[in-house]
């Protein structure tokens, strides 16, 4: 029994892919019937799907910056903890906003380091998907 149940949690594990950005060493996982795009110019991140102007899901990082601080959310979002795969606790802004559904998972590093999950998606895709999108936000792994 346990074997049959190993082989299942493979052949799911098989149906994802793994972004890894070496910039800012972070890494994610997502399903491998999304179209990623290329990775930025800068390196900063990429779009996980591509090819649907409904769907906006990319992953990037860049230097904390006080002025831009993910802390300043509109008040048609709400914050909560994520605990991560990997154990680390991140926050997650989640809401509905301008006909969209919109969730930013983000932390902070000891390096000043600011990773983002952002998913801006129509009501149809997230009501159909949102189980994935968390499941994608919770293998985000990076140091802390």
């Amino acid at each position: 029994m346990h074997s049959s149940i190993k082989a299942v949690e493979e052949r799911n594990e098989a149906k994802w892919n793994s972004y890894y950005n070496s910039r800012f060493g972070f890494s994610i996982k997502y399903p491998s019937e999304w179209t990623a795009g290329e990775e930025s110019d800068n390196g900063d991140g990429k779009a996980l799907y591509v090819g649907n102007p409904d769907v906006d899901i990319i992953m990037y990082a860049h230097y904390y910056n006080e002025d831009l601080s993910p802390y300043n959310y509109p008040d048609s979002l709400r914050l909560q903890r994520l605990k991560l795969d990997s154990g680390i606790e991140a926050d997650m802004l989640i809401g509905y906003e301008n006909d969209r559904y919109v969730i930013d998972v983000f932390a902070i590093s000891s390096e000043d380091i600011e990773y983002h999950y952002k998913v801006n998606v129509s009501k149809e895709f997230f009501n159909k998907n949102e189980d994935t999108l968390l499941k994608v936000a919770k293998s985000i792994k990076f140091s802390k």
